[in-house]
């Protein structure tokens, strides 16, 4: 009279759905903290501000890159 295979098989689904969203939820609330306007981490932090400016200009490099790959115009930019 216990419980069947099929009910076992489903307390184990929810119980590790249960875990990924508490580690979800603990990992968001204490490691992923951003400012209000949405920017991360890194370039909401005071010595964040020249990475964050220079990783700019790096994606915008690598994505004239792959523009002038196949074809598409490349914005001017100073080096």
């Amino acid at each position: 009279m216990g419980i069947s295979h099929a009910g076992i098989i489903v307390c184990i689904i929810v119980g590790a759905a249960a875990g990924v969203a508490l580690g979800w939820s603990i990992t968001h609330r204490f490691w992923v903290q951003g400012k209000s306007d949405g920017t991360a981490p890194t370039e909401a932090s005071a010595a964040g501000g020249e990475q964050a400016s220079y990783m700019r200009d790096v994606r915008l490099r690598h994505h004239d890159n792959l523009a002038s790959d196949y074809g598409a115009p490349v914005r001017p930019y100073n080096m």
